[in-house]
């Protein structure tokens, strides 16, 4: 448990989380970088879905619970979102058993987003269910994540109308507890919100925002969300120079940290900037890397997506 704990805060040091008894600390292992406790994940991720069940039928629920819980942003990020979605329905049967209420909030809220990104409505009853668990605890840092997170999932599943006022209650928490990492990923995803609903001007002006944030507190997966979304809307915005800055620069992030998913989504939008500028030749190149992974993630609709992209290509016949 608590090297699962050491993995998460060095991939996402600015995650939510509950502290765990610091007794057996000194038993964790120890990670010197991004790279370092991906490669502990990699190797170790089959035994920590086989662990979370046998801990799970011997009776050991702390351990079945807690075990999996701070590997969300981990499993999220390798795209692993089935042993993400097994080992917290496992969890979530645990947590409950122990009897921790704020710690079923964060499976909940672990599990909803998991299920609302594969667009299941589940997701969202979840999230509602975490919300009110930490609004009535009092958790406001969790409140405002629970709330960040059902906006997400709203955007995914009934599109973006629904999620703006969650976002809106996020921030508000947010402007209370002062969390910079969860203003700036609100401030992000507002400025996505808007880049779908065409209100490009307002998601500049939210994208703005959130860059500072997240370069302040030295978060560079952060960083990369925003410029991603950033390059969308100065392509849209006509502005391709500026997007192809943008976008080269959160592909690069999103190697450095090892987030395949978002890695490919740079790519595919990197490509339609170098197709806005002429360049067909890199932006083929480019959705050919995104297709790789994809593929990799065993993401159907987006393979698909990509490869009529590729098709529509100068020079290609289909």
């Amino acid at each position: 448990m608590h090297t699962a704990d050491a993995a998460a805060l060095t991939v996402s040091p600015h995650r939510y989380n509950l502290p765990l008894d610091a007794a057996l600390a000194g038993r964790a292992l120890a990670f010197t970088d991004v790279e370092d406790a991906f490669g502990w994940y990699d190797d170790e991720r089959a035994n920590v879905v086989s662990a979370t069940r046998q801990a799970y039928a011997c009776g050991m629920n702390m351990v079945a619970w807690r075990l999996p819980a701070p590997l969300f942003t981990v499993f999220s990020r390798r795209g692993n979102w089935a042993d993400l979605v097994t080992t917290h329905r496992v969890a979530l049967e645990s947590v409950r058993r122990v009897g921790d209420p704020l710690g079923e909030a964060w499976v909940l809220n672990n599990l909803g987003q998991a299920l609302g990104r594969q667009g299941l409505k589940e997701g969202i009853d979840l999230l509602e269910k975490a919300l009110t668990i930490l609004r009535d605890r009092g958790d406001q840092v969790g409140e405002a994540q629970a709330a960040h997170n059902l906006a997400e999932v709203q955007y995914l599943v009934n599109g973006p109308e629904a999620a703006l006022p969650y976002l809106r209650q996020s921030l508000e928490v947010q402007r209370a507890v002062g969390h910079s990492a969860l203003h700036g990923a609100t401030l992000n995803n507002l400025g996505e919100i808007y880049l779908e609903l065409g209100r490009l001007n307002e998601s500049v002006d939210c994208l703005t925002e959130a860059l500072p944030i997240f370069t302040g507190i030295g978060s560079a997966h952060g960083q990369g969300h925003v410029l991603t979304n950033l390059g969308r809307v100065y392509l849209g915005l006509d502005r391709q120079r500026d997007a192809l800055d943008c976008l080269r620069r959160a592909l690069a992030i999103h190697q450095a940290s090892g987030d395949r998913p978002n890695q490919a989504l740079a790519l595919r939008f990197l490509a339609q900037a170098q197709l806005a500028s002429g360049d067909a030749g890199n932006a083929r190149k480019s959705l050919t890397g995104a297709l790789a992974i994809f593929t990799e993630l065993d993401d159907s609709a987006r393979i698909a997506e990509v490869q009529s992209e590729l098709a529509s290509l100068p020079g290609e016949t289909g």
